[in-house]
């Protein structure tokens, strides 16, 4: 059925897409490392945020592979936090949404795009232990504490 066929440039907008939360998650990462209470913290925020890079540098030559040039756009870092815990939860929700895009692309690109759904399976695979690395700090951490 062709009319139900993904187009290769709807593919490429929806990678560019996925091109931007990665950017945007891994410069929330870096922030929120810069902020973070603990040296512990600090280091797995780093480790989290150069994963981040590696991917975005991935979905990048995925997108000169197919002819477009990843933007670098704005950043989308949202509001101001109060303390380290909420920096967390909006590290979880980030990686939550992304998650969504992710799970909905791997399936239905699977049998038309099959190189690009192996790609977006990979990255929702990494966002998967990358969000129960957040969870993990997320429940550690005190809500109360003001930082």
């Amino acid at each position: 059925m062709s009319w139900l066929r993904t187009e290769t440039a709807d593919v490429v907008e929806e990678l560019q897409t996925i091109h931007g939360r990665l950017r945007d998650l891994a410069r929330h990462l870096e922030a929120d490392a810069d902020r973070a209470p603990y040296p512990h913290m600090t280091r797995i925020l780093r480790d989290l945020a150069a994963g981040e890079q590696e991917n975005v540098r991935g979905v990048a030559a995925r997108l000169a592979a197919l002819g477009r040039h990843a933007d670098d756009g704005a950043d989308g870092i949202r509001g101001e936090a109060r303390n380290a815990w909420e920096r967390l939860v909006h590290l979880q929700d980030a990686y939550r949404e992304l998650l969504r895009q992710l799970k909905v692309l791997a399936v239905r690109w699977e049998g038309e795009h099959p190189e690009d759904a192996a790609l977006v399976a990979r990255l929702r695979d990494g966002a998967l232990a990358s969000r129960a690395i957040v969870g993990d700090l997320l429940a550690r951490a005190d809500p109360h504490a003001l930082n």
